[in-house]
């Protein structure tokens, strides 16, 4: 197997879930928060590996994921018609919240370390780092235009929620300055 640092890479799988969960979370928390760092993952990697690739790697992950929580795989349609990210959240739903947060994890943490044995542990860890780190933009200052000053800013959960950003690297900003 691709070596990835497995202890920082847990860390970050469960501190994400649990932040993005809540302080007092449920099963349905827990599945919605699964939810949101899958949707995560998926924009990430769906320009490097495809929607098919996306899939077939969340199938493998789950049917290894499910010899340790069986329940887990139980609502997913097995002929493929039906989206097998759904039916793994309504079942983390169904679940007390402890066994949801724990097959969750168990879940990416699989699918991670899936990822790392094709393409290797350190692409893994930049391609995932964004989905384990909250978006943040304390590096940023905002013109009275409403543009932002900074590195380019990666806000997909801004852009879905529709607040479109712009962006301008500093070094772009000094060169206007200086002609």
């Amino acid at each position: 197997m691709a070596e990835i640092a497995l202890n920082p890479l847990r860390e970050s799988i469960r501190t994400t879930l649990a932040l993005r969960a809540g302080s007092v979370p449920d099963a349905r928390a827990t599945a919605e928060a699964a939810a949101a760092t899958w949707r995560r993952v998926d924009l990430q990697l769906a320009p490097v590996i495809g929607a098919r690739g996306l899939t077939v790697l969340f199938s493998r992950a789950l049917h290894q994921t499910s010899a340790v929580f069986p329940w887990l795989a139980g609502g997913v349609d097995r002929e493929g018609s039906a989206d097998p990210l759904h039916s793994v959240m309504a079942c983390l739903a169904g679940q007390p919240a402890a066994a949801a947060a724990e097959a969750s994890y168990a879940l990416l943490l699989t699918f991670a370390e899936l990822l790392a044995t094709l393409i290797g542990g350190s692409l893994t860890e930049r391609l995932l780092a964004p989905v384990w780190t909250a978006p943040s933009l304390p590096s940023y200052r905002e013109t009275d235009a409403g543009i932002l000053i900074g590195d380019p800013v990666r806000d997909y959960e801004g852009l879905l929620g529709g607040r479109p950003m712009q962006t301008i690297a500093p070094a772009a900003v000094e060169d206007a300055k200086l002609r």
